[in-house]
């Protein structure tokens, strides 16, 4: 995580038109299937949830240090990560509480 938070610093915050695709995606879209998933699959509420939370958790910052390498340094994909992160705290809160509440 500090290596990422370090290349991020040396980026500039760009929320341009991927960047926020990519958050809806990994922020609202994908826990939306999870759970249309748990519920047609009718999965047992303690597997829906972990399910669910898994599915809500922000974007991953592995892609930004695999890209290092090879010098590929998108702005979009730490943008999105940044602001999948922010919007994490709500999307988490409203994946938890709808799972607490079968």
């Amino acid at each position: 995580m500090f290596s990422t938070g370090l290349v991020l610093a040396a980026q500039p915050l760009r929320l341009d038109a991927q960047a926020l695709f990519g958050v809806l995606l990994s922020n609202i879209v994908q826990p939306l299937l999870a759970f249309a998933l748990v519920s047609l699959l009718a999965l047992p509420a303690t597997v829906a949830g972990q399910a669910v939370l898994l599915a809500a958790i922000p974007s991953g910052s592995f892609g930004i240090l695999f890209g290092l390498p090879y010098g590929v340094k998108d702005v979009s994909a730490g943008s999105t990560l940044v602001a999948s992160g922010l919007l994490s705290a709500v999307t988490l809160s409203v994946a938890i509480l709808v799972c607490a509440h079968p």
